[in-house]
């Protein structure tokens, strides 16, 4: 059986996004805050790609506010990656996403659907789209208080006032 790869293709990352993917990378936890339209999706598959590649971690979550940017993240790491990716959200029955928690190295979803599907959670590692998102009473905050995630990786373009 050949080995599998998780890799860029199609790409070519600008000098800032590898910076910053490599930064990302070189801790357990980190948040990467760039400006709207620079290319923060492509370095979150940068550091998914070196994570799974390296066999840092088996699996991935990523959180993404709405279903629309779940499908529009998984069709970026569908034509840019070669790691196999699932989409889930609150449209699928209960039951049927039961199964597809399993299915792919990387599963995208809302943080509202991994809340209501904790017991099916089996990741090493977050990517968390507009992480800004993650305090107060936001669905973001409540799964990471009921999960641990060994790796985290956070991506934003606004970081709020403390």
């Amino acid at each position: 059986m050949a080995e599998v790869t998780h890799q860029l293709t199609k790409l070519e990352p600008r000098a800032y996004q590898t910076e910053a993917a490599t930064w990302g990378l070189e801790r357990d936890t980190a948040v990467i805050c760039l400006p709207t339209g620079t290319g923060k999706t492509l370095v979150g598959c940068m550091w998914a790609c070196t994570r799974l590649r390296d066999s840092i971690v088996d699996r991935i979550l990523i959180l993404e506010p709405s279903r629309f940017l779940v499908e529009q993240t998984h069709a970026y790491y569908d034509e840019y990656t070669t790691i196999p990716t699932t989409k889930l959200d609150g449209t699928v029955h209960p039951a049927e996403r039961a199964q597809q928690w399993q299915d792919g190295d990387i599963v995208v979803t809302t943080p509202q659907t991994a809340v209501n599907d904790t017991a099916h959670l089996n990741f090493d590692a977050v990517i968390i789209d507009e992480c800004h998102h993650t305090t107060g009473q936001h669905a973001f905050t409540q799964l990471l208080d009921l999960t641990e995630f060994q790796y985290k990786f956070g991506l934003s373009a606004t970081i709020p006032a403390a």
